[in-house]
C-alpha cells in the first residue's frame, strides 16, 4: 500500500507531475527480531531535487543507517520489534529543493505486518530403550549388591 501526500510551496501537484516515489518494506512481514530492508524511492519531479529525510518513522521497526544527502534513495537495515501482531504504518518525507528557493515535501507510507514468532518445532517423546525399565540397585545390574552364594574366588 503506497500513499503519497504533498506540501508544496509556490506550485501546483499538477504542476510538478512525475514520478511519485515509493517506499517498501522488503520482506512485508516479519517477527520480533526479525532484518527486514526498508527501500526509499523519493519522487523525480522537475524543477525539484528530492532527497529522504529521516528518520523513517514506524512503531514497529527500528530504522538504522543513513541516507547520502546527494542520492533520491536509499536502502537502510531494520530490525522488527517487539510489538503485538498485527499491521502497522511505516512513512518518510522527502525533501525537494528547487530553484528560486521553491521546497515541496512529499510523504511516503508503506505498511508492514507484525506476526507471531512461530514456535520451536517439538520433539516427539522418546521411546524407552527396553520395554521395562529396570528400578533398584540390583535390577540394574551395578553389581554392587548380589543375592545368592558365593562363587569360588569371589570375596
Amino acid at each position: 500500500m503506497l500513499t503519497t501526500t504533498a506540501l508544496l510551496l509556490g506550485l501546483t501537484p499538477a504542476a510538478t507531475a512525475g514520478f511519485e516515489g515509493r517506499l517498501a518494506v522488503q520482506p512485508a512481514r516479519g517477527s520480533a527480531g526479525s532484518h527486514v530492508e526498508v527501500r526509499i524511492e523519493c519522487p523525480a519531479e522537475e524543477p525539484f531535487f528530492f532527497r529522504p529525510l529521516l528518520p523513517v518513522e514506524s512503531m514497529a521497526l527500528a530504522i538504522s543507517g543513513a541516507v547520502d544527502p546527494l542520492r533520491s534513495t536509499a536502502d537502510l537495515p531494520a530490525t522488527v520489534r517487539a510489538v503485538p501482531s498485527g499491521r502497522y504504518s511505516v512513512s518518510v518525507r522527502c525533501e525537494g529543493r528547487g530553484g528560486n528557493g521553491l521546497i515541496a515535501y512529499r510523504t511516503l507510507t508503506a505498511t508492514f505486518t507484525v506476526v507471531p514468532k512461530a514456535a520451536p518445532p517439538s520433539t516427539p517423546p522418546q521411546k524407552p530403550q527396553v520395554p521395562r525399565v529396570p528400578r533398584g540397585s540390583v535390577a540394574t545390574g551395578d553389581g554392587s549388591v548380589r543375592e545368592g552364594p558365593r562363587l569360588p574366588g569371589e570375596r
